[in-house]
């Protein structure tokens, strides 16, 4: 940055923007080495959440989570986790608590979905996760009184449980689902 700013005092904007151009490169490969070597050094937390949530300690889970996220908000992994964990928070939120708790846990988690698809839309996963949290938040509104909206989440929901299905005839949940 020094080196930017030099260059700007001493040859002009163009000079400067030459040399962002010839650095470009190079700094996103640092970069994305930097990403490479945090995740690493964090996946003993993604793991932690992971094992949390497979022993049903679901708000400890979320409470990685949220330690994760805000240090990696792309990191495809913890997304992933992220949005297991508010699902099966919102699954018991249907059963302990209040629908508007539930709707809260399912939005988190369509949150979650999305922003994978802007990630990597073409993985099958992250499609299959947009797909369930539709069909969550149609199940919350339709269990609230809201039928347009239910109808409305199930109809997103429906088109790409069928764009999933015609991408792959011999993915037998693409075509259950």
């Amino acid at each position: 940055f020094l080196e930017l700013n030099r260059i700007v005092r001493e040859q002009g904007v163009e000079a400067a923007l030459a040399y962002v151009t010839s650095q470009q490169s190079r700094l996103l490969e640092r970069a994305e080495s930097l990403n490479a070597k945090k995740r690493r050094i964090l996946a003993p937390l993604l793991e932690g959440v992971r094992l949390r949530r497979t022993w049903g300690e679901l708000r400890q889970a979320e409470e990685l989570c949220d330690k994760l996220l805000p240090a990696d908000a792309n990191w495809p992994e913890a997304l992933h986790e992220h949005f297991l964990t508010q699902i099966e928070l919102g699954d018991r939120a249907l059963r302990y608590e209040t629908l508007s708790s539930a709707k809260a846990r399912f939005e988190s988690a369509h949150a979650s979905a999305e922003h994978l698809l802007k990630i990597d839309g073409s993985n099958p996963v992250w499609q299959r996760d947009l797909f369930i949290s539709y069909e969550k938040l149609g199940n919350v509104s339709l269990r609230a009184g809201q039928v347009t909206e239910a109808l409305g989440h199930y109809q997103k929901g429906l088109e790409i449980s069928q764009k999933r299905a015609d991408a792959d005839p011999t993915d037998a949940q693409a075509q259950r689902d």
